[in-house]
């Protein structure tokens, strides 16, 4: 997922020129518990397997996002080869965008030049967007939380304080009116649907035999 959608536009509009750290609900839950975003050298589970070999967790750093950049490279660095809109939605069933005040962070910003210059192209960092902290970050220097789910697409902007982040059911206490989040494998069946469930049927007997005479002529070259 590369492309910066209307509603991920609509998402980093609530962001500003302020930086965001994304976690999940139970990372929230021990940000809350220990009063501050802490590095992840290996004690909490990675979201992606290639986090483990990541800058942040080698230097180690907290992560974060600065999209403070002129829009024109915010919108390269998403079509790189390490695309960075799909983290916004990486979470099951909501992503929580926390969003921190850069001017009271106790440590020095570690830019992706400076990172870059530090360790050269690996470990894995994002280009332009990505900046890190090199040192745990208070509780307080979060500003606001963004609770974002994908189907369909909500966002809430909420107080990093609000009762209700703490709610194991967090999804149905502020969409109580809408259907659980699909899955992502849910959501792919559902594409597949959507864009099978027009075709004529003539059209599928016909790919499906060009496919059938395809693996013959295959087979007969392999013989």
């Amino acid at each position: 997922m590369g492309a910066i959608t209307p509603f991920l536009q609509r998402i980093l509009k609530r962001v500003g020129k302020d930086l965001v750290h994304i976690t999940g609900f139970n990372g929230y839950k021990g940000i809350c518990e220990s009063a501050a975003i802490k590095p992840n050298t290996g004690s909490f589970p990675f979201t992606y397997p290639q986090s483990e070999k990541a800058y942040s967790t080698l230097k180690p750093a907290v992560a974060l996002f600065d999209f403070s950049a002129p829009w024109r490279k915010v919108s390269k660095a998403a079509a790189m080869t390490r695309p960075w809109p799909q983290f916004f939605f990486c979470h099951y069933p909501i992503t929580l965008a926390l969003v921190i005040r850069r001017k009271v962070l106790p440590l020095p910003l570690v830019s992706y030049d400076q990172a870059l210059a530090e360790v050269g192209l690996i470990p894995m960092k994002i280009p332009i967007v990505e900046c890190w902290h090199a040192g745990p970050i208070p509780f307080d220097a979060i500003d606001r939380v963004l609770v974002i789910r994908k189907h369909p697409q909500r966002v809430r902007t909420l107080s990093p304080r609000a009762k209700v982040l703490s709610s194991p059911k967090l999804c149905e206490a502020l969409w109580p009116h809408l259907a659980y989040p699909l899955t992502a494998e849910e959501e792919h069946m559902q594409m597949c649907t959507q864009m099978w469930e027009n075709v004529d049927e003539k059209l599928i007997a016909d790919i499906l035999e060009r496919a059938r005479q395809y693996r013959l002529r295959r087979a007969a070259r392999e013989k």
